[in-house]
């Protein structure tokens, strides 16, 4: 007979038994599924477009990528996931922030999106100016970039985020662990 981890078990005295073969085969065939399961288990796990949308989170946070505020989608942690390690090596750098700003920013909006970062005078502060364009244009996209930043900053560092909309400076954010959002019209 072919692959019968369960019936090779039994002594030579039971495998003449016609229902204990019935009821060994039965159990056999859910054993040899299971395991079948569990040896593709790590292909279907760890390779990003067959991972279960259920196990994306667990995968990134093996590789890095923090997703407890859901600020990623199942379709962007896709695309992170296999950066992620390098994102997370990085992470606390202006180089890190670039990188993952560039990528959440083309997953959000379909295309690259130019940004800025800038270091003004004042020490340990960073200013980031994004255009306010759709979907940025919609708050809970924007509080969801909001908390992605606010894993990635520099340790230290204040961040705020600049929402422009051609040459005018729309609102502000100061990014951290007691952040606000707030969308202030300046001129």
């Amino acid at each position: 007979m072919a692959d019968r981890p369960l019936f090779d078990l039994l002594p030579e005295i039971y495998r003449e038994d016609p229902a204990l073969n019935a009821l060994a085969s039965a159990f056999e065939r859910g054993y040899l599924n299971l395991e079948r399961c569990i040896d593709l288990l790590p292909k279907r796990l760890y390779r990003e477009s067959l991972t279960p949308e259920g196990y994306l989170d667990f995968v990134g946070r093996l590789v890095g990528i923090q997703n407890d505020g859901q600020q990623f989608t199942p379709a962007q942690m896709r695309r992170l996931i296999p950066v992620g390690i390098w994102i997370h090596r990085m992470k606390g750098t202006m180089a890190a922030l670039r990188l993952l700003l560039r990528l959440y920013l083309a997953e959000l909006c379909g295309r690259e999106i130019p940004f800025r970062l800038e270091e003004p005078d004042q020490p340990r502060v960073l200013i980031v100016r994004i255009p306010l364009i759709p979907p940025l244009d919609q708050k809970e996209e924007r509080l969801r970039l909001e908390r992605l930043l606010g894993d990635y900053i520099p340790a230290g560092v204040e961040l705020r985020l600049s929402w422009t909309a051609g040459q005018a400076l729309l609102g502000s954010c100061r990014l951290g662990g007691d952040s606000f959002f707030a969308v202030s019209p300046r001129g």
